[in-house]
This record gives structure tokens, sequence and C-alpha cells, in this order.
């Protein structure tokens, strides 16, 4: 039940499981600084797993797969024995009752009393002592990653922003769209001077677009697209990858009856792009999703720094890996 430790919200450790098998002969399988980690641990952390692995159809799999487990388990422990440590020399600690306050916030959450809680926990082959001692672990890397790491972290309201822009192109990049374009044809062989007239004539027609000139009538004065020009401009339905990509880049910036700020280059030439409609999608206002994409990014960030972290823990750490023989 691994949804009891995700509403903790924080950290993704292992749990603990059952007790070990009695016939594993002791001893041990990886060393970190002044601490240890036995193989009677190790295999108490791989039960919950075990018998996922066992209705595993095949031997070779199945050997495979317990190896992975086997060693994401033994790295989850090491991290865990690293940040104690940490804890340790900077006098964090966890008291009884944030214990107590996070497990009534975990039966809380999931609508369970005392009891029903407990029983879940059983048929994960837990009892409530080691689902406490995994809490207090937990709360304890928690309290010590935010003093180490929550200062390294600094999202800007421009990093919001972004992300709700890519976001909304992401959303967009499914539906269709209805634009406009006047286009400013600039031959093959064409000079600079050549050139320099095209640009100069798009960016006439853009200025005038944007003054609020009918778009229309411009495409039909300026446009050499012989097709969309006694159209409008009308490119008709689309969808994103129908168009050259400088084009489709536009529109997707765009929201209906917007003309882009800036004339778009293609290969063969310039053009003055408008939004006339696209169709309807599940796009939220900026201010009702902010505060959740900032939490969002946050959180990412967060475990990013974390992993840093710990990996510069474990390069100035003596560690000591004995699991080739942890059979």
């Amino acid at each position: 039940m691994r949804f009891l430790v995700a509403c903790l919200g924080g950290l993704s450790l292992f749990l603990r499981g059952a007790d070990a098998p009695s016939e594993i002969v002791e001893r041990i399988v990886a060393v970190v600084n002044t601490d240890a980690v036995l193989l009677s641990e190790l295999h108490e952390r791989m039960q919950p797993y075990m018998a996922q692995l066992e209705e595993l159809p095949s031997r070779t799999e199945r050997e495979a797969r317990t190896v992975q487990v086997e060693r994401e388990a033994l790295g989850a422990m090491v991290d865990e024995l690293l940040i104690s440590q940490q804890a340790r020399s900077s006098n964090v600690s966890v008291s009884a009752e944030e214990v107590d306050r996070a497990i009534r916030n975990v039966m809380r959450a999931n609508n369970m009393n005392r009891q029903q809680f407990e029983e879940a926990l059983l048929g994960q082959g837990m009892n409530i002592a080691q689902y406490t001692a995994d809490v207090r672990r937990q709360l304890l890397a928690l309290k010590v990653l935010n003093a180490r790491v929550r200062g390294r972290i600094n999202i800007t309201a421009e990093d919001v922003r972004d992300a709700y822009n890519q976001t909304v192109r992401q959303i967009r990049m499914t539906a269709s769209f209805e634009g406009a374009h006047i286009f400013l044809r600039i031959a093959p062989d064409a000079g600079p001077r050549e050139v320099a007239a095209a640009r100069a004539r798009a960016e006439e027609a853009l200025r005038l677009a944007r003054r609020g000139d009918s778009f229309a009538d411009l495409a039909r004065r300026f446009s050499d697209d012989q097709e969309s020009r006694e159209n409008g401009g009308n490119l008709g339905s689309r969808r994103n990858g129908e168009l050259q990509p400088a084009l489709d880049d536009a529109f997707l910036n765009l929201d209906p009856d917007e003309v882009a700020a800036n004339v778009v280059r293609t290969d063969d030439g310039f053009h003055v792009v408008k939004l006339i409609a696209r169709e309807a999608s599940e796009v939220q206002p900026f201010a009702t999703v902010r505060d959740n994409l900032y939490q969002q990014l946050l959180e990412r960030e967060m475990a990013r720094q974390q992993r840093l972290w710990l990996k510069e823990l474990r390069r100035k750490a003596h560690l000591e890996v004995r699991l080739d023989r942890a059979s």
C-alpha cells in the first residue's frame, strides 16, 4: 500500500516489509562511513516485492528483476544512512509528536480509522511499529533535505509563466486551427536588395495589420500567395505539422484574432500571420493554475537538488558495497 507513504508527500524511500527469513546467514553487505547495512536488513527491505517477483513467468526475468530490486533497495538504504549521518552531525531530530501527527494525516487522507489503517499495513506485510519507524526515518530525511537543499532552489515568476506557456503549446499542438497569412515571396536567386525589399513590404503590411486595418484587405493588396490572397489570406483549417515549422510555431503562440508581433521568415519568403480561430481545448487561465504549477516546479527542482546532494555525499563518503556476495 504505497499510497500510505505517498501521502507524506516528500521522499520516495522503500518501505520495510515483513521479518526476514530465519535461515539468512548474517553479514555486512555495505559500509557507509561508520555505519553498515546487514544482509538481513536488505532482505527485510526487499520482502514486500518478493511475491510480485515470484509471479514472473520466466526464471531469467525473475532473476534479472530480483537483482534490480536488490540493488535499488540497497541504494536507498545507503542514501538513508548518509542522510541519517547528516542529521546526527547537524543535531536534527524528529519528535514522537511529529511522527504521530504525520501518521494521523495519512489516516485522514485515506479516510481510515486506526484499526483500518493497521489492517491495511498488515496486508502489506508491515506492522504499526515498523511503519512508525519508517515514518520517523522519512521525516528526518525531509528535515535534513529541507535544511541542506531548499536554499539552492529559486523558482521565479518567469519560470512559472514559461512552464504555463509550454503546457499551453503542448495542448494546442493537438488542436486544429484556422489561420491567415500575407506572403511576400523571395525568388531562389534573389539578391540582398530583393530580399530587403520583400522584408520592407512585409514589415509595412505587419504595421498596418497591427494597427487594426482589415487583414483580408491587406492580404489582397500585399500577398504573393495567389491561392489564399483572394480569400483574404485564409489558409483554411490546419493542424500542427501541416505548414512550415516557422509558421506552425508562430500560430501556436497566438490567440484567436491576434496578429503575430513579428514577420515570420521561411525558406521562400516572409509571412505576416493571424490566427482566426482555434479548436476549443482544455486550457485553464494562468491565474487558475499558477499555484499548482509553482508547486510542481518546486517539487521537481527539489528532487533534482536532492539527487545532486546525495551524489555529492556519496562522493565524499567511505562506501564499500559487498552486494555481489549477498545471495
